[in-house]
């Protein structure tokens, strides 16, 4: 793997913590990161929802997988906190900065993308910070969207996804 597992030293009153470092370049990192809220939206999707609103949790990590591929390749490309939509999470200015780039993705991934970025316009999915009702599509249909994503920024991230030299 390419995360390196360190344990800081700890008192018996504080017990040790993993401390992840990740030792990649940027694109690489968001890569793996976008992996892991993929991997916790999966694993959200298939606990039945006990709690009214319980997708929002899950949807919270689609769009930060989604977020986190799209910069991966975006960094990939020599883009950064410059580009529109990059400091703002929007969605749907980093999708069309991407595809422009020349990541290739489905018409459908494109359309549910769209669709999230609208429901997440003020971090909804974060904060919940509305009173309107969110629509959002079904779960499998938003985790093949990223997945879809994900595939095709790989071949364009993966030069950068080897460990640095210290």
């Amino acid at each position: 793997s390419d995360m390196k597992h360190v344990s800081r030293p700890g008192s018996a009153a504080e017990p040790k913590r993993p401390v992840i470092s990740f030792r990649m370049q940027l694109p690489g990192n968001y890569f793996a990161q976008g992996e892991v809220y993929l991997e916790a939206a999966i694993a959200l999707s298939k606990t039945p929802p006990r709690l009214i609103g319980a997708e929002i949790p899950l949807f919270f990590c689609i769009a930060q997988a989604t977020e986190l591929f799209f910069k991966s390749f975006l960094a990939a490309n020599g883009k950064d906190r410059a580009l529109a939509g990059w400091t703002t999470h929007d969605l749907a200015k980093l999708q069309s900065a991407a595809t422009q780039l020349g990541l290739i993705l489905k018409d459908t991934t494109q359309a549910t993308i769209t669709e999230i970025a609208k429901q997440n316009r003020a971090h909804e999915f974060r904060f919940l910070d509305t009173t309107r009702e969110l629509v959002l599509p079904p779960p499998r249909c938003a985790i093949k969207a990223v997945t879809d994503i994900k595939t095709s920024a790989l071949d364009t991230v993966q030069p950068f996804m080897r460990v640095r030299e210290k």
